[in-house]
């Protein structure tokens, strides 16, 4: 999947004080195939989205706030 066009600086940095107001962090990351297959295995993640990086990255937070005690 290519890279989105890069966005403008006020733009970017618009959004980043907006993740930061709402305390969350952005997490690129490169996810195996067999995590993607076990996540739509487990019902997580629809099979028809499985190509599609925001689904996964949904995903992952789901199940990390699932399993996963602050």
């Amino acid at each position: 999947m290519p890279d989105p066009a890069p966005i403008p600086d006020r733009e970017r940095q618009r959004k980043c004080r907006e993740r930061k107001r709402r305390g969350l962090v952005l997490a690129r990351a490169e996810v195996p195939d067999r995590i993607v297959e076990a996540l739509v295995d487990q019902g997580v993640l629809p099979e028809a989205q499985a190509t599609d990086a925001r689904a996964i990255g949904q995903a992952l937070v789901e199940v990390a706030e699932n399993n996963v005690t602050p």
